[in-house]
């Protein structure tokens, strides 16, 4: 269900679109379990990858936003509050 994990990732390795992100905050789609994915799509199964790249699509968005969500978790760990209320 993964054909990506064939594909190079473009740089380091861990590039996202928000590259102020720390490393260790970023999320690579390739870390996704497909488990996660048929949260969001039930019968990702079933699609053909090779004409369809709109899973891989999908898994970058996730990727993104679970990095973005890492980092905010741990500023408000840190008490950044006050970032959060912006």
């Amino acid at each position: 269900m993964q054909p990506w994990r064939k594909r190079k990732w473009p740089g380091n390795g861990r590039r996202t679109r928000s590259p102020h992100l720390q490393p260790e905050f970023r999320v690579h789609p390739e870390e996704l379990d497909p488990a996660m994915l048929q949260l969001f799509l039930p019968r990702a199964a079933e699609i053909d990858q090779s004409q369809d790249k709109r899973l891989y699509s999908m898994a970058k968005v996730i990727a993104e936003c679970a990095s973005v969500q890492a980092a905010a978790t741990y500023a408000l760990q840190l008490d950044h509050w006050s970032a959060a209320a912006r």
